[in-house]
């Protein structure tokens, strides 16, 4: 938290012109290393080619239609009029969405321990929840 409140004092005085705190220079100046940037190319491929899998797998699913309704609790993903799409049921309601991530392009994995989708890309949950009331979380309900 403490590293927060230093950030966001940081960013504000940038913002605001007001000047920089004399102890904010320290983490104002950031350059990232070799190794850093090794470790960031590294994680983007890895990432990259998880997304070129699970996009390749969706050609190999049973195709999504308007009559697919999964089992309570449970979510699959396939191709919706040949676009990525994400189906669940949840309560009883059934919400199919788009199951491409907008901002990197993964494709969504259905958790069934917690009843919700994961964005793995994002390192990111996606509660299935709140897919079915409506709020998407910047995923494209599918008609």
């Amino acid at each position: 938290m403490t590293n927060g409140v230093a950030a966001a004092l940081d960013v504000v005085s940038d913002i605001t012109g007001s000047g920089q705190l004399p102890w904010a220079r320290t983490i104002h100046h950031r350059v990232t290393g070799p190794r850093g940037a090794a470790s960031t190319i590294s994680f983007n491929l890895e990432t990259q080619q998880q997304n070129f899998r699970d996009k390749a797998a969706l050609k190999k699913k049973p195709a999504i239609t308007e009559e697919t309704h999964p089992a309570e609790g449970t979510g699959i993903t396939g191709l919706f009029h040949g676009k990525p799409a994400a189906i669940c049921t949840v309560d009883g309601v059934v919400c199919r969405v788009s199951a491409e991530c907008a901002h990197l392009g993964g494709i969504l994995h259905w958790n069934d321990a917690e009843k919700s989708w994961d964005w793995p890309t994002a390192r990111l949950p996606l509660f299935g929840r709140s897919c079915w009331k409506g709020r998407q979380h910047n995923l494209f309900k599918l008609q």
